[in-house]
C-alpha cells in the first residue's frame, strides 16, 4: 500500500506527539505533513510542500478510535486521537475549524469499522491513572460514548423493486456502482508540490455511499423496471465563500523563491491561509506566494480608514505614544491614535526642549467633531476628514503648538522563520561577526544571513549540552511560535549545534536595568516593560507551552524599550545534571515551591517567576533573597513562607502584584491573561504612582 499512488483528500501540518513505542523513548511533539487517503492516514517529515520521509502510516480498518482529545490532558489545544492495533497516536491542529474537519473525515471513513470500540478515554493516561476519569490501569473501559453512539444512523435509500415481465435484462456487472481501482483517483503523487490541488470531498458520504450491490435482489440477473429506481440525491449546495482580502500594514521583502512582496497599503487576495503564520495570497498584478500574515489586516477590520496611513496607530495608548514619539527625538514628530473616550481619536505631538537638561514634551490634543460632521483641533481649522486635517496642519500650525513633521519611523514585526519554508540554517548561509554573550547554554554571537542580509543572535551550544536530536524537532515547532514580545526563533544550525534567533541591540534586560538606574525614577517605564513581558507569557499560556527559565536574565531589549522574553523552553533538553531542581545551576530563587520540592511545572510556576521578575524590574535589578542563600531561601520560603519585601523605588500597586503571584498554592495564583487586565487596569488609571 505505501508504494501505490493513492489520491489526497486531505493534507495539513500538525503537531504530533510520539507514540513510545520504545519503552525508554522519551515523550517529545514534532510537527509533521498528514496525509489522508481513501485508505489510510500517513505521516511524514517536511512541509506540504516539500514531504520527506514517512514516519507512520495507518489503514483505516485497524482503527477501534478516532475522537478529540481533551485539551488540558497534555496542555495543547486541538487534539485528536487514533487507537489502533496496540498503539493510540495523538496529534494537534492548527485551529479548531481544522480539527473538526478532520476528525469529520477519519469518523466517515471509519464508521463502519468492526473493530470501533463503544466507548473511549478522552484523556490520556500518565502512567498513574486517565486524566479524564482517574481510573488507574491503562486498559480501564473508556468513559466516554465514541462517535458512532453520539450520531443517529442515516437512513438508506429503499431497495428497489424487481419488473420481472419486463423484456430488457441488465448483466450483473452493469448493476454494480463502477469506480476506479484503490489508489487510482487523479494518480496524484505523495509528494507533489500544489497545495492547490488537494481536495477534500473522495471520502464516502454516508448518506450516498450505498452500492447496488448491497441488495440481494440485484446479484441476480433479474430484468429490472427503471422507473421503480430511486432517483440520485441532488448534491448540497455549497455557498460560494468570499474572498479575504487583506492590507499590507508593512513593507515586505522576500526571502525565499515562493514568497512574494508587500506593500505598505496595497490589497492582497488570501488563497490558502491553513498555515497560522504564512499564508499564500495574489496581489494585483496576479502573482501568487507566501506572505508572513502578520504583516497584513483584513480589509474588513480596517473600520475607520485610517489604517492605511503611516502616522496611525489605533492600538497604541498615552504611554506607548509619548514613548514612541520620545524616541523618535524630532521635532513635530506625531501620531494620531484612539482615544481612551469611545469613538474619538487624539493628535499626539513632540516638542523639543529648549533648554539643555529638559526633557522633550508631548502634546495631546482630542479631534473634536462639529455638529457638520467636520474635524478639527482648532475650531479656525475645520475639515471634511482627518487625513486633510492632517495634511493642513503638516503645512501650518494652526493653533498646536508645532508644525506637524513625519510619523514615528516602524519598525516591522519579525516574521516566523527565515522564509515561507526555513527551518533549518546552513552555516554556510551564515556570516559570524563578534561574540556578543555567553550563558549555562553556550556562547553568543552576532552573526548576519547572507540571503536575507539580517542580523541575527546566533546561539552556539556547547558540546554535550543538550539533547540535540529531540531539541531540533521541537525548534521546528517552536519557529512557529510567533508574538510581538518573544524573541523570534529563526531555525538551528547542526555541527556545532546552534539556535539562529532575532538580534535584540540593547541586550539582556537585567543588565539594561542595572545601567540605567534612572529608569527607577520612570516607573511607567518599567510597567510597560512588565505588561510586554507579561503580552508574551499570556500568548504563551495560550498556546499551552511552559518557560521554566524566566527571569530578568532571560529577557532581552530591543529599540525603543521594546522587550522580549527568550529561551522559552529550552532547559527541557539540558543534559548537565547540575540543572536539575538538586543542581547548584539550578535557579531556585525563581523557582515556587512545587518546583522545589517535586519539579512540577506549570504555567502557574511561571507566574511565581514572573513576580520575582517584576521585583527584579522595580528593585533596578537587584539578585532576589539578596541576603540569602540557595539553601536558605528553599527553607523560608517553603517551611517559613516568607516573601520578599517592597522594594524601595516600588509603587505599592505593583508590589500587591507581586505578592499575588507568590501565593503557595499553584491553583491561587492568576493567570497570565488576569495579570495583563491587572497591568493594563493599572496603566490606564490616572494614578500618582505611574504618572509623573
Amino acid at each position: 500500500m505505501a508504494n501505490e499512488i493513492q489520491e489526497i483528500c486531505r493534507i495539513s501540518e500538525m503537531l504530533k506527539r510520539s507514540q513510545n513505542k520504545r519503552k525508554l523513548a522519551p515523550v517529545n511533539f514534532r510537527q509533521r505533513v498528514f496525509i489522508l487517503t481513501r485508505n489510510d492516514i500517513s505521516y511524514y517529515e517536511g512541509t506540504k510542500e516539500k514531504q520527506g520521509k514517512e514516519k507512520g502510516r495507518i489503514n483505516f480498518s485497524n482503527i477501534k478510535v478516532v475522537e478529540e482529545v481533551d485539551d488540558s490532558a497534555l496542555e495543547k489545544p486541538n487534539g485528536i486521537q487514533i487507537s489502533y492495533d496496540d498503539y493510540t497516536l495523538y496529534f494537534f491542529a492548527s485551529t479548531k475549524q481544522e480539527q473538526k474537519e478532520w476528525l469529520s473525515d477519519l469518523q466517515i471513513a471509519c464508521k463502519n469499522n468492526v473493530t470501533l470500540q463503544n466507548r473511549f478515554h478522552s484523556g490520556v493516561h500518565n502512567t498513574k491513572w486517565w486524566t479524564c476519569c482517574e481510573q488507574k490501569h491503562m486498559g480501564a473501559p473508556g468513559c466516554k460514548d465514541s462517535f458512532k453512539h453520539r450520531v443517529q444512523p442515516v437512513a438508506q435509500p429503499p431497495t428497489p423493486r424487481i419488473a420481472p415481465n419486463n423484456s430488457s435484462s441488465l448483466p450483473t456487472h452493469a448493476l454494480r456502482q463502477q469506480g476506479p481501482a484503490n489508489g487510482q483517483l487523479g494518480a496524484k503523487q505523495r509528494g507533489y508540490h500544489s497545495t492547490n490541488a488537494v481536495t477534500h470531498n473522495h471520502l464516502p458520504n454516508p448518506a450516498t455511499s450505498m452500492s447496488l450491490q448491497t441488495s440481494p435482489a440485484l446479484t441476480q440477473p433479474h430484468q429490472l423496471n427503471r422507473s421503480h429506481l430511486p432517483l440520485p440525491r441532488p448534491p448540497p449546495v455549497v455557498p460560494k465563500k468570499e474572498d479575504l482580502i487583506v492590507i499590507a500594514k508593512f513593507d515586505y521583502e522576500p526571502m525565499e523563491e515562493v514568497d512574494i512582496p508587500l506593500v505598505r497599503g496595497d490589497e492582497y487576495t488570501i488563497i490558502d491561509n491553513s498555515r497560522e503564520y504564512w499564508w499564500k495570497a495574489r496581489n494585483k498584478y496576479g502573482n501568487v506566494g507566501y506572505i508572513p500574515s502578520n504583516y497584513v489586516e483584513e480589509k474588513s477590520k480596517f473600520a475607520s480608514g485610517l489604517e492605511k496611513f503611516e502616522w496611525y496607530s489605533g492600538k497604541w495608548n498615552r504611554q506607548r505614544t509619548e514613548q514612541e514619539l520620545k524616541a523618535e527625538g524630532k521635532e513635530g514628530c506625531f501620531m494620531v491614535r484612539n482615544s481612551s473616550t469611545k469613538g474619538l481619536y487624539t493628535l499626539s505631538v513632540l516638542t523639543k526642549a529648549m533648554m539643555h537638561g529638559r526633557d522633550d514634551s508631548v502634546s495631546h490634543y482630542h479631534i473634536k467633531q462639529t455638529a457638520e460632521n467636520q474635524y478639527y483641533v482648532s475650531e479656525k481649522h475645520c475639515f471634511n476628514s482627518i487625513p486633510e486635517l492632517i495634511e493642513y496642519h503638516q503645512h501650518n500650525s494652526g493653533g498646536l503648538v508645532t508644525r506637524l513633521r513625519n510619523p514615528p519611523g516602524h519598525i516591522p514585526p519579525t516574521t516566523a522563520g527565515l522564509g515561507s519554508g526555513t527551518q533549518e540554517v546552513s552555516w554556510k548561509d551564515l556570516t559570524i561577526l563578534r561574540e556578543i554573550g555567553s550563558g549555562q547554554f553556550g556562547v553568543v554571537k552576532l552573526g548576519k544571513t547572507k540571503k536575507q542580509n539580517r542580523f541575527v543572535a546566533v546561539k552556539i551550544m556547547r558540546e554535550n549540552a543538550m539533547s540535540e536530536e529531540d531539541f531540533i524537532d521541537e525548534a521546528k515547532v517552536m519557529t512557529q511560535l510567533q508574538h510581538e514580545n518573544l524573541v523570534q526563533l529563526y531555525g538551528v544550525c547542526k555541527n556545532p549545534l546552534c539556535i539562529i534567533t532575532e538580534y535584540m541591540s540593547k541586550g539582556c534586560l537585567l543588565f539594561h536595568i542595572r545601567r540605567h538606574q534612572e529608569l527607577l525614577h520612570e516607573p511607567h517605564i518599567l510597567l510597560d516593560m512588565a505588561i510586554q513581558i507579561c503580552s508574551a507569557l499570556a500568548y504563551l499560556e495560550r498556546k499551552k507551552f511552559i518557560h521554566r527559565d524566566l527571569a530578568a536574565r532571560n529577557c532581552l531589549v530591543g529599540e525603543r524599550n521594546t522587550v522580549k522574553v527568550a529561551d522559552f523552553g529550552l532547559t527541557r533538553y539540558v543534559l548537565d545534571d547540575e540543572y536539575t531542581s538538586t543542581g547548584t545551576k539550578f535557579p531556585i530563587k525563581w523557582a515556587p515551591p512545587e518546583v522545589l520540592h517535586f519539579t512540577k511545572f506549570s504555567s502557574k510556576s511561571d507566574v511565581w517567576a514572573y513576580g520575582i521578575l517584576l521585583w527584579e524590574i522595580f528593585s533596578g535589578g537587584k539578585t532576589p533573597y539578596p541576603q540569602m542563600n540557595n539553601v536558605e531561601v528553599v527553607d523560608q520560603v517553603t517551611r517559613q513562607q516568607y516573601r520578599m519585601e517592597q522594594p524601595a523605588m516600588c509603587p505599592s500597586s505593583m508590589y500587591s502584584v507581586m505578592y499575588y503571584c507568590w501565593h503557595e498554592k499553584p491553583e491561587k495564583r492568576p493567570s497570565f491573561a488576569d495579570l495583563m487586565q491587572l497591568l493594563t487596569q493599572l496603566q490606564d488609571q490616572e494614578s500618582t504612582d505611574f504618572v509623573q
